[in-house]
């Protein structure tokens, strides 16, 4: 690794500096100013003094852009309360994917969205360049496939993007990591956040990257070439696991005792949808009693999950079904993950007896999301350990009637006091579920050809969201999940399928 790197990283610190902000409340943020402090042609001019001078050595980092074109013409100015950003299209020798393999026999590229920024910050106008690779999560591919990934410009609202936005320096290291969930910056980490050492720093950073794979290809695609949610892997040069260049980070680091510089003051947040920046590490919580009070075989993965997750329960232990769910669970362990951004939804693995979440902005975990992955555990311990779109089903049945004890309406108003449940309820995938619920409600025999028809017609509306495929979940006509035996034996409980 040439070690001129390391001499532009130091000199390139304090610019950097600026580019990331702990979101806090709005009082403490500067004014916007009614026009950027910055301009294209003040942009390049910056770039022309400390771009070139790295280009030569621009295959060092893991995600190098190799040899590369600026395309100035089509460059765009935005700002935010903090910072002025010029967003410039970039044409790089390698083109990176985000690679996934959802089977052992298969792998799935998904494009990776760049482009080089360079930002000023208002209060001490130090300036920044860095490329930004944004990485829609799977659920943001599958809910939004015609999305315009260009007009997501650095210092204008991230609209409806859940994905990652990952910040490297010229030489393709990675710098600076922030997960958004529907527009909301939830997590990131800078690799100079003045708040931490720069070994905590490095820690965080690789933290959050997970188990981040790409690919890295070195044939150049036209814009139109690189979109698309997959792309034939017998292009693909190399494979790159980000978390395996940590240590090697570290080392390099380490030989030059390098240290941050001295700054007076520490940047000022945003949060009107420009950058975001580190939020402090929490303890893990490890040692500490995470056992949750309704049952002590649900663990928690550390004393902020149990904080977040265990007033869910609460809740749910309030449900003559759910009560009764509780107590019957044979042992799992409830974990949140921010890179699970990368990998999936929220998700119940039988192979780790492992409740994944989605991280989310705070306040924002329901009480019945969990519920359904905590009947997909009642179901596996039950013996049903394939995967298919009858257990989707049920267990998507029992939220809806919780919903409904819950809010002790009829099915079309049950949710009337919550938008999200509502929009869940409304949903073109879910009608169908609601309907099988309708039914239940009033009586109708689970083995008759009413329901049966009902049932069917509610396989092929949760199939109108490309998450229930049939290839991942397959139908199997299995006539125990078909008649719900699950949730009715959850219910015993219950005087009704309405009350408590």
């Amino acid at each position: 690794m040439n070690n001129r790197f390391f001499t532009r990283l130091g000199i390139l610190v304090g610019l950097l500096l600026g580019l990331w902000m702990c979101s806090k409340e709005p009082s403490v943020l500067p004014q916007t100013p009614q026009e950027p402090l910055y301009s294209v042609a003040k942009a390049r001019a910056f770039y022309d003094r400390i771009g070139t001078t790295t280009r030569a050595i621009a295959e060092s980092g893991p995600l190098t852009p190799g040899n590369y074109t600026l395309d100035w013409e089509q460059a765009e100015v935005s700002l935010d309360s903090l910072l002025s950003s010029v967003d410039v299209p970039i044409d790089m020798q390698y083109r990176y994917y985000r690679y996934l393999q959802p089977e052992a026999d298969s792998v799935e590229l998904v494009p990776i969205y760049s482009k080089l920024v360079i930002v000023k910050e208002h209060p001490t106008l130090l300036e920044g360049c860095y490329i930004r690779h944004l990485m829609p999560a799977r659920s943001m591919i599958r809910a939004y496939p015609d999305y315009d990934y260009d007009a997501l410009l650095n210092s204008r609202p991230k609209t409806d993007f859940t994905g990652v936005s990952l910040y490297t320096d010229l030489n393709g290291w990675p710098m600076c990591v922030a997960y958004y969930y529907e527009g909301d910056l939830l997590f990131d980490a800078f690799l100079f956040d003045q708040t931490h050492t720069l070994e905590e720093n490095i820690e965080r950073l690789y933290d959050l990257l997970g188990d981040l794979t790409v690919a890295r290809c070195s044939h150049a695609k036209t814009r139109a070439q690189q979109e698309g949610p997959t792309l034939d892997g017998g292009e693909i040069e190399d494979v790159i696991i980000l978390p395996d260049w940590e240590l090697h980070l570290r080392e390099l680091l380490s030989e030059i005792n390098f240290t941050h510089p001295d700054m007076e003051t520490e940047p000022k947040p945003t949060t009107d949808g420009g950058g975001g920046s580190p939020t402090s590490s929490s303890s893990s919580g490890k040692g500490e009693d995470n056992s949750s009070k309704h049952n002590e075989d649900i663990k928690y993965e550390d004393e902020e999950t149990k904080e977040i997750i265990e007033p869910l329960l609460d809740s749910i232990s309030q449900d003559c079904m759910g009560k009764t769910l509780l107590e019957a669970l044979d042992g799992v362990t409830i974990e949140i993950h921010p890179y699970s951004f990368f990998l999936s939804y929220n998700q119940y693995n039988y192979g780790t007896n492992t409740i994944h979440l989605e991280a989310q902005k705070t306040g924002s975990y329901l009480d019945f999301i969990l519920l359904e992955e905590l009947i997909h555990k009642y179901q596996y311990q039950s013996g049903h350990t394939t995967k298919c779109i009858e257990k989707e089903i049920e267990a998507k049945v029992g939220w809806v009637l919780y919903l409904h004890r819950r809010h002790n309406k009829n099915l079309q108003n049950n949710v009337q006091n919550s938008a999200i449940e509502l929009a869940y309820m409304n949903s073109n995938a879910n009608q169908g579920i609601s309907r099988l619920a309708d039914m239940l409600v009033f009586g109708y025999d689970v083995t008759g050809d009413e329901f049966r028809d009902a049932y069917e017609n509610a396989i092929a509306t949760l199939r109108s969201n490309p998450t229930y495929n049939e290839s991942d979940y397959p139908t199997t006509n299995n006539q125990s999940l078909m008649n719900l035996q699950n949730i009715l034996n959850l219910m015993y409980n219950c005087v009704s399928f309405y009350e408590n």
